[in-house]
């Protein structure tokens, strides 16, 4: 797939963290050390399960692999390449996280998620994702594991 670049490793378990005044968010101290390794700039962006609304943080540097992945993709029509790039933009940005390990989450995507003080800070593969604590326990009560995925866990 073009644009394709190496992964430099999965965000992995979850944490709490809480929002200050200013509506940065501090990134747990596990997940910012595997960001580290990708740089401190990031790209947030809401989710698009309706159902389960959240913040997504993704390195820079994997978001421009998944934009490049929708630039070169051949099966979509250039409307719906800009369609799709607009709903993603629309309450997206680039950031930075700073010294102290935390980044500035705008008033509006927070909004859209329901992020108040205290929020689930969950790694999911090569993104991090920011959780109201209500709605991430409705996500695990309405997804439980079935028996079938369990099958191809070692243990």
């Amino acid at each position: 797939m073009a644009g394709r670049t190496e992964r430099l490793g999965f965000f992995r378990g979850s944490d709490w963290s809480r929002v200050d005044k200013a509506g940065r968010v501090v990134i747990p101290a596990a997940f910012r050390r595997r960001l580290e390794e990708y740089g401190p700039q990031v790209f947030l962006a809401r989710s698009f399960f309706q159902d389960f609304p959240h913040i997504v943080i993704y390195p820079l540097s994997v978001w421009q692999t998944i934009e490049l992945n929708i630039y070169h993709n051949p099966e979509l029509p250039p409307l719906e390449k800009m369609a799709l790039i607009h709903q993603i933009n629309q309450l997206s940005q680039e950031a930075q996280v700073d010294d102290r390990g935390r980044v500035l989450i705008p008033a509006e995507l927070r909004d859209y998620a329901g992020i108040q003080e205290t929020v689930r800070v969950v790694g999911c593969f090569d993104a991090i994702q920011v959780w109201h604590p209500e709605i991430y326990e409705q996500f695990l009560e309405s997804h439980p594991i079935r028996e079938p995925i369990t099958q191809h866990l070692p243990y």
